[in-house]
């Protein structure tokens, strides 16, 4: 720090021979260093006071790292080769800086029981200020809370929802994206997020991934599992969400326990004011395996979405249910497999919903109170 090598000695800015490099029985002619040992990176500072240990945790984050700092590759911009790697990386956060190096392989190897909390929170912080990707590693990150995100535009990716592992401990929700969370009522809806390639799973969560007030964004390739299977808890639970779209979010038996119902979609409030139905949303592909309620659109929950494909199937009590008020939503290709469920396959309270080439293998119920049900093409056992 603030000196160099030379002949196996280390000079200071100063021009002071500090210690040996080698061993303990160099000595120079001008200086006796006999006995001396190299000094720690935490025994070497420079003038502000900062450690060598320090400076190494700005370049390649704290404990070690295998990616370098942007906060330490922003001071090269001016050249061509600090142009470049500031290019490459100045939008992405690794969440791996700020785990200890000595954690990377128990993480990798999907056994870690490392309290990622403080990383999770540090890992978003920074990730919100830069307008940068949060990246999560392939392998098991253990926490028991997950800063709350209300930041439009954040990007979450992990490696793949048979890759990535969330690992919750705690007892609310898992993943929690909710605009409205003060309970303000000028809190924004906050849109343009993108959430990707990483499972949920979580024995005492209550809910899996909760979002709320939010609106244009993408959800793609999740998995959510756990919880007490108690009412009240679901794998996703959307509240107020608008103009989304939500691509090959599964829960299932086959990942592990399971939450009472595996979609809920419901209306969102802001301040204890209402903000009205999900609505216009695309899901393609979503999947509920074996919950109690596969997919539930709850009363005045949910207005002109879009379910292409998918389906809710070994469901043990209803397979679908469409609410009251629930206006215009559309089931397209959707496969209604609930044969043991011992309500119904199907049951619809809405208003104009419409069900095009869908597949039904026990009872499907039109309830006194729908109006306009159409049901087009198909199969119906």
């Amino acid at each position: 720090v603030g000196g160099y090598l030379e002949n196996e000695r280390v000079i200071l800015a100063n021009g002071d021979i500090v210690k040996s490099t080698v061993d303990n029985n160099v000595t120079d002619p001008n200086v006796n260093m006999t006995g001396w040992e190299l000094p720690q990176a935490s025994q070497i500072f420079d003038e502000s006071g900062l450690s060598q240990q320090e400076i190494n945790n700005n370049i390649l984050g704290d404990n070690g790292s295998d990616y370098i700092k942007y906060s330490y590759l922003k001071e090269y911009t001016e050249n061509t080769v600090g142009q470049k790697l500031k290019a490459s990386t100045e939008k992405t956060v690794y969440l791996l800086d700020y785990v200890p190096k000595s954690e990377h392989a128990a993480i990798f190897n999907n056994i870690s029981v490392y309290d990622a909390t403080t990383a999770i929170s540090n890992a978003v912080a920074e990730a919100i200020a830069r307008d940068a990707t949060l990246v999560l590693p392939q392998g098991q990150i253990t926490y028991n809370s997950f800063v709350n995100i209300k930041t439009p535009k954040f990007r979450l990716i992990g490696a793949g929802s048979n890759k990535t592992k969330l690992n919750y401990t705690g007892t609310g929700d898992a993943l929690s994206i909710n605009a409205f969370a003060s309970g303000s009522s000028s809190d924004p809806f906050i849109d343009n997020l993108f959430i990707s390639g990483f499972s949920i799973n979580g024995t005492t969560m209550t809910n899996g991934l909760f979002a709320q007030g939010v609106a244009r964004s993408i959800f793609n390739d999740i998995k959510s599992n756990g919880s007490s299977g108690l009412d009240g808890t679901a794998a996703f639970r959307f509240a107020g969400v608008m103009l989304s779209t939500f691509n090959n979010l599964q829960t299932s038996y086959v990942y592990g326990t399971l939450p009472y119902r595996g979609f809920q979609l419901t209306a969102g409030t802001r301040a204890g004011v209402s903000i009205n139905a999900c609505s216009n949303n695309i899901f393609t592909s979503c999947y509920a395996e074996g919950n109690k309620i596969g997919w539930q659109l709850a009363a005045n929950g949910g207005d002109q979405n879009v379910f292409i494909s998918g389906s809710p199937e070994a469901c043990t009590v209803y397979g679908l249910v469409v609410g009251t008020n629930c206006r215009y939503n559309t089931f397209v290709g959707v496969g209604f497999e609930n044969k043991d469920a011992t309500s119904g396959d199907v049951s619809d309270s809405g208003i104009y919903s419409a069900y095009i080439g869908c597949y039904s293998s026990k009872q499907f119920l039109v309830n006194g109170s729908s109006r306009g049900t159409k049901i087009d093409g198909g199969f119906f056992e």
